[in-house]
C-alpha cells in the first residue's frame, strides 16, 4: 500500500507535530495568517494592494514590503514569547543554513552598492525566521496544504483573469498574463503547486475531495503561462518522488533505485542534449534560451570584482557604473536594466562568488541526505516531497533565480524542508529508542 501524508503515525513522527505545538496549538486564526504569508511570498497579495483605480501595478513594491514586515514581525514576536528554547534547538541543528544566510549579510561589507547589500540580506534573514516560526509553529503537512492553498488562489485568479480577457479562447496568445507575477515566476509558482497536488493526494488536507479538480487546475494555468523550465523542472521533482515513494524502500534498495533512474535518466539527457536545437524549436524556442545566453555571456565576462567572495548580495545587478558593460554588451545600450542573471547558479557566483557556490551545495548536499535518511529509515512521506522539491530546484536554477530570493515562496518551502526534517529525524530517533527501552523492558518482566 502506498503511504501518503494520512498515514497514521505514532507521536514523535512526521506529522505528529513538535512538544511546542502540542502545548500550544495553532488557532484557526493562526492558520489563516499562514495561509496569506505564503500567499504575500508569492507575489500576488501585495501585486493587488499596490495597484492604482486604473489596474496599473506599482513598480516600487511599497505595499509588498510593509506587508512583509508586518508579517515577519508578528511571527517572530510569537516565536520570541513562546517558543525561544525550541528556536535555538532548531538552530543548532541547522547552522549551515544560518551560515549561508549569515555570509549573505556579511557580503554587503564589500558589496558594490553596500546599502541594498543590507537591505536585501535583513529581508533574507527576516524570511528564515519566518521558516523557523512554521516549523515551530505547524506540523509539515499543515505547512505543505497552507501553501498549496495560497497557489490555488493564484492559480485561480489567473483562471479568471484571462477569461475576462479573453485570452483562453485566443488562438494567437501563446502566454497568458498573470495578477502582478512575471510569467517566469508564475510557472515557478504552479509547477511546485503540482508538485505539492501530487504528494498531498489523497491526504485529509482542506480540499481532500477535489484532488484531481486542484492538479487539473495547476497544470492549466502552468500549461498557460508557457514556463518550459518550470515545467521541465515539475517533471523532475516528480520522477524524484514517485522513486522515493514507490512501498517506500530502504536504504539498500532505494540506493538500487536511484541508480537505476540515474541511468535511465544520463542516456535520455545525452540523447535531448544531442538534438537540443530541435526540442528547442519544437518547444517555441532557440539556441539562446529567450536570450538568456546573451546575457550570461556578458555576465560572467564582466563577473564580480572578486571571484571568491562575489559582488555583495543581489548587488551585481544594481544599477552602478560597474553593471553598464554588461547592459551595454546585451543590448548594445547600457539605458536598458536587467533585474538578475536568469540563472541561480551564475548570479550566486556573481553575488557571493566561490565561497557561495560552495556553501549553496553544501546546502544541496544536506537536504538531499536528510530526504535519503527521512524516507529510507524513517519512512517519512514529507521527506519525499521535499526530495522532489531539491530535484525541481536543482534543474530550475539553470535557467531561472530563486536560491536565496528573500521573501520568495519555493525559497520559503525550501528552507522549511532543511529545517523542518531536522526537526523530524530528532522526533523519530526519539521516538525509536522509546520503543526499544519499552521492548527491552517488557522482555526483562516477562523473564522475571
Amino acid at each position: 500500500m502506498r503511504e501518503t501524508l494520512d498515514t497514521p503515525s505514532p507521536p514523535g513522527s512526521p506529522y505528529a507535530g513538535s512538544s511546542a505545538q502540542a502545548s500550544a496549538k495553532p488557532g484557526l486564526l493562526e492558520c489563516i495568517f499562514a495561509t496569506f504569508a505564503l500567499l504575500t511570498f508569492s507575489r500576488w497579495m501585495a501585486a493587488l494592494l499596490s495597484a492604482d483605480i486604473v489596474g496599473q501595478y506599482d513598480g516600487s513594491a511599497l505595499a509588498r514590503s510593509l506587508l512583509l514586515a508586518m508579517i515577519y514581525l508578528i511571527a517572530l514576536s510569537i516565536t520570541l514569547i513562546y517558543h525561544r528554547q525550541e528556536l535555538v534547538r532548531l538552530a543548532f541543528r541547522n547552522k549551515l543554513l544560518i551560515v549561508v544566510v549569515g555570509y549573505a549579510v556579511l557580503s554587503s561589507l564589500w558589496a558594490i552598492d553596500p546599502s541594498a547589500s543590507l537591505r536585501r540580506s535583513i529581508a533574507l534573514c527576516m524570511s528564515l525566521t519566518f521558516a523557523f516560526y512554521l516549523v515551530i509553529r505547524f506540523p509539515l503537512l499543515r505547512i505543505l496544504e497552507f501553501a498549496l492553498i495560497s497557489i490555488i488562489i493564484v492559480a485561480s485568479s489567473t483562471l479568471l483573469t484571462e477569461l475576462a480577457a479573453g485570452g483562453i479562447f485566443d488562438a494567437d496568445n501563446r502566454r497568458w498574463g498573470t495578477v502582478g507575477i512575471t510569467a517566469n515566476s508564475a510557472g515557478r509558482i504552479f509547477a511546485v503547486g503540482a508538485l505539492l497536488a501530487v504528494a498531498l493526494w489523497r491526504s485529509p488536507w482542506l480540499f481532500q475531495r477535489f484532488d484531481m479538480a486542484v492538479l487539473a487546475l495547476i497544470l492549466f494555468c502552468l500549461a498557460g503561462v508557457d514556463a518550459i523550465t518550470a515545467t521541465v523542472s515539475m517533471f523532475a521533482g516528480i520522477g524524484s518522488y514517485l522513486i522515493l515513494t514507490r512501498s517506500m524502500p530502504s536504504a539498500n534498495a532505494l540506493a538500487v533505485r536511484i541508480i537505476a533512474a540515474a541511468l535511465i535518466v544520463i542516456p535520455i539527457a545525452l540523447v535531448a542534449l544531442n538534438y537540443f536545437d530541435e526540442i528547442l524549436g519544437y518547444l517555441g524556442r532557440d539556441s539562446t534560451l529567450t536570450h538568456r545566453t546573451y546575457i550570461w555571456e556578458a555576465a560572467l565576462e564582466k563577473g564580480p570584482p572578486n571571484d571568491i567572495i562575489g559582488a555583495g548580495y543581489r548587488s551585481f545587478w544594481v544599477p552602478s557604473h560597474y553593471i553598464t558593460d554588461v547592459w551595454y554588451n546585451v543590448f548594445g545600450s547600457a539605458n536598458t536594466e536587467i533585474g538578475n542573471g536568469h540563472s541561480g547558479y551564475i548570479d550566486t557566483w556573481l553575488e557571493l562568488g566561490w565561497i557561495g557556490v560552495g556553501l549553496i551545495v553544501a546546502l544541496f548536499v544536506q537536504m538531499a541526505l536528510r530526504c535519503f535518511t527521512g524516507v529510507a529509515y524513517f519512512r517519512d512521506p514529507a521527506a519525499a516531497f521535499f526530495m522532489a522539491l531539491l530535484a525541481f530546484g536543482i534543474v530550475d536554477s539553470i535557467t531561472d533565480r530563486f536560491l536565496l530570493e528573500h521573501s520568495e515562496l519555493v525559497w520559503m518551502l525550501f528552507m522549511v524542508g532543511i529545517i523542518g526534517l531536522s526537526q523530524r529525524r530528532r522526533q523519530n530517533i526519539e521516538q525509536n529508542q522509546k520503543l526499544a527501552n519499552f521492548g527491552l523492558n517488557t522482555r526483562l518482566s516477562d523473564q522475571s
